[in-house]
């Protein structure tokens, strides 16, 4: 037994020294890359739907509705695309029996990097399609409440944290001189992730296991943390002035262990972007 807990946790250990290996020459690559390509930093706003079902706390969906902000940057050079963006969004879940509540809060920090692989015309406009990977973490953190005699009562604390390495596609297509219609999706292949304990028969310290978070926890692959990230976006991008973005997003997680956790949102945002330096046109 001690030989197995010690092996796994050497694996894990080098599962996250890999991600953060490949996060830092990534960002290096970004980073050096700048003298010669087109940088932009931008805002965003805007509305999120979220589905949630965790069988750790109830075997209930939770819905409902929040405001999520973000930052992004992006950065393109020739066939090259780097992407960075930060998200945040809160808000207050409900059953459909209105007795039960939780407060919502999640976050996601990724950054991707791809290279154009295909282009063509299409209707006289040309489009384009790119391939590269990311690196990305997300965490969501669920505090379930029941009502009882009129009064709110603190139930059971539940989180969902996943650290992955993903497959990242795009296909843009032209639709007009300034504008462009984009899909993204990113798919994880290996991910981290962490979760409360689970005893079906509850014989295990609730505060310590249930209420301490841990930032880190099992390795899964591809079927174990299945997940799926869709961003379709309409930009218009004027010569050296600022972008604005209108974009739907899907998401959607299912992981199994240590009890099973589904959790999906759609997400209508718009930002504006501001170029920060366009030497390639010049």
């Amino acid at each position: 037994m001690i030989v197995t807990e010690r092996s796994g946790k050497m694996y894990k250990n080098s599962v996250l020294t890999v991600l953060l290996f490949v996060f830092i020459i990534a960002c290096t690559t970004a980073v050096t890359a700048q003298d010669e390509g087109e940088s932009s930093l931008g805002l965003s706003l805007g509305a999120t739907g979220f589905h949630l079902l965790d069988e750790h706390a109830a075997y209930l969906i939770f819905r409902g509705t929040g405001i999520t902000p973000s930052v992004l940057y992006s950065f393109t050079d020739g066939r090259d695309k780097h992407y960075a963006d930060i998200m945040f969004t809160y808000s207050n879940l409900r059953t459909v029996s209105e007795v039960y509540k939780t407060p919502f809060l999640a976050g996601r920090l990724r950054y991707s990097c791809l290279r154009q692989v295909a282009e063509g015309i299409l209707f006289n406009h040309s489009l384009d399609l790119s391939a590269g990977l990311s690196v990305s973490s997300f965490f969501s953190k669920a505090s379930y409440k029941f009502q009882m005699s009129g009064l709110w009562a603190n139930g059971i604390k539940t989180w969902y944290g996943s650290h992955s390495a993903d497959v990242s596609i795009q296909a843009g297509y032209n639709t007009g001189e300034n504008s462009r219609v984009e899909l993204l999706c990113y798919l994880p292949v290996i991910s981290n992730v962490s979760r409360p304990a689970y005893s079906s028969s509850g014989d295990y310290n609730y505060e310590k296991n249930d209420w301490q978070i841990k930032p880190f926890g099992n390795t899964m692959f591809l079927t174990g943390n299945f997940g799926f990230n869709a961003l379709l976006s309409w930009v218009h991008n004027p010569r050296n002035k600022m972008a604005f973005t209108i974009s739907y997003e899907f998401n959607y997680n299912h992981c199994t262990k240590p009890d099973r956790v589904t959790l999906f949102s759609n997400s209508l945002r718009a930002c504006i972007m501001f170029n920060l330096k366009s030497g390639a046109k010049e």
